[in-house]
């Protein structure tokens, strides 16, 4: 993955000095597009057309929503005399903008064959192309402050698409009943982990972003007091031989153990262990993106709902943190140690022996796997939606979907920030999505 970018070093800039160099952007921008490609290039054409589930998007969606959001926010504002590359395409990759028109269903775009896979790489080529006409050409200073922030938009918009990517591809390959490898490497094994607990002090916290400085979604502001009661926080995330004391101690058959629609789901559904474990001949094994493997007892468990994380959490006699809790410990305890982001290229949630070198402080809380918050997804205090179709981006879902902090293996490193607010329904589990624990001071 050549193509990885070094992005503009932000953190004591205001927004101007963030859009003075245009070079550097279309470089961001180039290089953005290249990585969701080097994604892609391991599959067969085959593989970019299946849909196996409805939350499931074939790939080659992916590639051209991407590529619809560039477009249809940029260049047709902003490039005098643009001709869309296919009108026809707005109804395809439209994916919830109400306010943008009509959009398919998303459980029906494995349906289409056509476009072509080959058509959607013209598609970004063409796209790519009118980007670097209206970047190179002449701009006054509104127009590249007004351009320039929303290729950012897009930018960040894309790495989230980047593992989504990955999430579908890993969930494509796992259904098919042969052992469907997306990499060729050995899969990587963990570090084993000696779990304790941290204390982080009670009183009044700043949350959130303020949006000036630095690039954050609209759901991280406006930055924020909270006030928390001192709590203990686990240094390190719930394992997979944790997990399976859980499942041994008959945990998903007691309901003492899970909420009333979560224990109707596991009924429903017939859960009995976390998204592609399976047991073969006496022992546990699971579908990663590196094939069927037995399961590393040290590696944290992955594939997880809120309401599994919910009921170990219950089970352990702990609890789940809430989200103001994880960034109030990510700012008091969290440091730069070995952060599993995407550009490490591991591909699962390994811990490595570099993760245990300082007693005190908080192992993978930054990348390995999204963690599930006792917090659902409501607007800050203050928050007002932008203006227009990009309003829809995250306010049109704060009506109750469970927070996940902390990032994931599949995450690009320089698009993740500690108050990042990731947020997914209660019952879903094919994202990166793990267990860390907390509890109350007594």
């Amino acid at each position: 993955m050549d193509g990885f970018v070094v992005y503009l070093s932000d953190d004591d800039m205001d927004m101007g000095q963030r859009f003075d160099n245009i070079s550097t952007w279309l470089n961001t921008y180039e290089c953005t597009r290249s990585t969701t490609e080097w994604i892609c290039e391991g599959l067969e054409i085959e593989d970019y057309v299946v849909q196996s589930h409805p939350d499931v998007s074939p790939a080659k969606w992916h590639l051209g929503h991407t590529t619809w959001f560039f477009e249809q926010f940029i260049l047709v504002k902003f490039l005098k005399n643009y001709k869309c590359f296919n009108e026809q395409l707005h109804l395809i990759f439209n994916s919830y903008y109400k306010s943008m028109g009509n959009h398919w269903i998303q459980g029906d775009r494995g349906q289409l064959s056509r476009p072509t896979v080959s058509e959607i790489k013209h598609y970004r080529q063409y796209v790519n192309a009118s980007i670097n006409e209206l970047l190179t050409g002449y701009l006054d200073e509104k127009a590249r402050m007004e351009i320039l922030s929303l290729l950012e938009l897009g930018i960040n918009h894309e790495q989230q698409h980047q593992e989504l990517l990955l999430m579908d591809i890993k969930y494509n390959f796992a259904v098919n009943p042969f052992n469907v490898s997306y990499l060729t490497e050995n899969y990587p094994s963990s570090y084993p982990c000696s779990a304790s607990y941290l204390s982080v002090k009670g009183g009044l916290y700043q949350i959130g972003q303020s949006g000036i400085d630095r690039f954050c979604y609209d759901n991280e502001t406006p930055r924020h007091k909270v006030h928390i009661d001192s709590f203990q926080i686990r240094n390190s995330l719930v394992t997979n031989g944790e997990y399976l004391e859980f499942i041994k101690d008959n945990g998903y058959n007691c309901p003492d153990y899970w909420y009333s629609d979560a224990w109707a789901l596991i009924q429903s559904q017939c859960w009995q262990a976390p998204l592609y474990w399976f047991e073969k001949e006496g022992h546990w094994f699971y579908k990663t993106l590196y094939g069927e493997q037995a399961v590393d007892l040290n590696e944290p468990v992955s594939h997880i709902s809120f309401y599994e994380a919910a009921a170990f959490a219950k089970w352990a006699k702990k609890r789940l943190p809430t989200e103001f809790e994880w960034e109030v410990a990510s700012q008091e305890l969290a440091l730069s140690v070995s952060n599993n982001f995407m550009e490490k290229r591991k591909f699962a949630p390994v811990l490595s022996q570099i993760d245990f070198t300082n007693d005190n402080h908080l192992i993978s809380l930054h990348g390995g796997l999204w963690e599930w918050m006792q917090s659902s997804y409501h607007a800050y205090p203050g928050y007002v939606a932008p203006e227009g179709a990009l309003g829809e981006y995250n306010s049109k879902f704060m009506n109750g979907p469970m927070v996940l902090r902390g990032g994931c293996y599949a995450t690009p490193e320089q698009h993740y920030r500690s108050t990042y607010r990731n947020f997914f329904n209660a019952d879903k589990r094919w994202m990166f999505s793990g267990i860390r624990l907390c509890k109350d001071n007594t």
